[in-house]
């Protein structure tokens, strides 16, 4: 089995991808229920309101792009990032899934054909790891 259902019914191919599939409601939706930072936060943080948030830090032609740009994980699901580093299969996995979100209409990826380098990265972490950004969320480092 190569594929999983979406909160709209869709049977989504991982292993091949279709940009029709790609669907704003099952991305929401997704998002909303995946929580950020596997887990370890005080009260539930979804990659959705990181997104909404990221959204209300950039310039305004960033913004569809600073909302969409976890949007492959509403198909992959979320992996930390010091080991998604090593996993060069999902991140092959999440390049393709990301392309076919960018050939939907009104795609971020119209005026960018990658993701984003606005800020250095997909995300900022001068704005959402760094304690500004977490203190806004009343987290704090506690230890080390």
């Amino acid at each position: 089995m190569n594929w999983i259902l979406t909160y709209t019914g869709k049977l989504f191919d991982l292993f091949g991808p279709d940009a029709e599939m790609i669907d704003p409601r099952d991305i929401s939706h997704s998002l909303a229920h995946l929580c950020r930072v596997n887990g370890h936060t005080r009260e539930f943080y979804s990659v959705a309101q990181h997104g909404c948030i990221f959204a209300e830090l950039v310039p305004e032609e960033h913004k569809l792009m600073a909302l969409l740009h976890d949007a492959t994980e509403a198909y992959l699901g979320d992996m930390t990032r010091p080991l998604k580093q090593w996993m060069s299969d999902y991140r092959g996995f999440e390049d393709v899934i990301w392309m076919r979100v960018c050939e939907r209409p009104r795609s971020p990826c119209q005026r960018a054909p990658c993701r984003p380098d606005c800020t250095g990265d997909r995300t900022p972490r001068s704005h959402t790891n760094r304690s500004g950004y977490l203190g806004l969320l009343g987290w704090h480092r506690t230890h080390g």
